[in-house]
């Protein structure tokens, strides 16, 4: 590996969720950047893929995996995220690995693994999501989530460890209490990157926290700063991100997913702005 750049052989891209025709179609353009593509997916692995049509590409692993019949807090699927995650992370050998969303394509990761490359033990994201430090403490993106392969393995296995242990949360959220953190509700996206940040030694009570219990915002700025990096979307070639669940007049859920661009990503909320780049946090 050279300074800017991660050798395709060094690489493995995990295609995360049920097995979608989004990122089937785009395998191609994922096996320019690494030699190894591990779909790991649950509910829906019926989609038939031909592994002879990439076999002189590099290696193509399925993994249909069966969720556990255990009870578990599940608020916006971030169980069953960390553990098709986790499960395919558990079948990579290489140094770094890039986690993607199976619904979802990017057709250039050139500047996202000059990113890593530059930063090997950061949890380098695009920014879909990506909040403020004042706004949602702790939330970079999770559909693509990049950096050292053993390093994700910790984080992600400790996230879905805190989703099996805290069966009795009610409603969408994660408590924040469970990790310390008074008045914080907390999506997959920040479960995701606390998990990382407390395998990666952090003390979130000494390094996070003022004295009387409160977040210090700008400590979650430097924690955030120092432990992640961004690459916008307008870097990562044509792309397809699913931004919302679809629902109906009564507000049900439809069972289909929104798309949207740009425009929307950094329109839709303005009080809680995707950042388009670090110094933004």
């Amino acid at each position: 590996m050279s300074h800017h750049t991660i050798n395709k052989d060094d690489l493995t891209i995990v295609i995360q969720g049920p097995a979608h025709i989004h990122s089937i179609n785009n395998l191609n353009n994922y096996f320019k950047f690494a030699s190894k593509i591990i779909m790991s997916c649950y509910g829906t692995c019926d989609i038939e893929i031909d592994k002879n049509n990439y076999k002189d590409k590099g290696s193509l692993i399925v993994l249909k995996n069966t969720l556990p019949q255990i009870p578990c807090f599940n608020g916006l699927s971030g169980y069953y995220h960390s553990f098709s995650t986790l499960q395919g992370l558990s079948v990579v050998s290489s140094s770094f690995t890039i986690k993607v969303r199976s619904d979802e394509y990017y057709s250039d990761l050139t500047k996202f693994t000059e990113v890593m490359a530059r930063n090997p033990n950061c949890w380098t994201t695009n920014n879909i999501f990506f909040k403020r430090a004042d706004k949602e403490p702790f939330h970079p993106s999770d559909h693509v989530i990049g950096g050292n392969s053993f390093a994700l393995r910790q984080a992600f296995a400790y996230a879905k460890k805190l989703y099996e242990d805290n069966l009795d949360l009610p409603g969408q959220w994660f408590d924040g209490r469970r990790l310390g953190l008074t008045n914080l509700s907390l999506s997959p996206e920040a479960v995701f990157f606390l998990s990382f940040l407390i395998t990666q030694g952090v003390n979130l009570k000494t390094e996070a926290m003022n004295l009387d219990g409160t977040l210090n915002i700008n400590n979650v700025r430097y924690l955030t700063k120092k432990y992640a990096k961004v690459v916008t979307l307008e870097e990562m070639g044509s792309f397809l991100f699913a931004c919302a669940n679809a629902r109906d007049n009564e507000g049900k859920g439809t069972g289909h997913t929104h798309y949207c661009d740009t425009t929307w990503l950094y329109t839709s909320s303005p009080e809680t702005p995707s950042i388009k780049s670090m110094d933004e946090v």
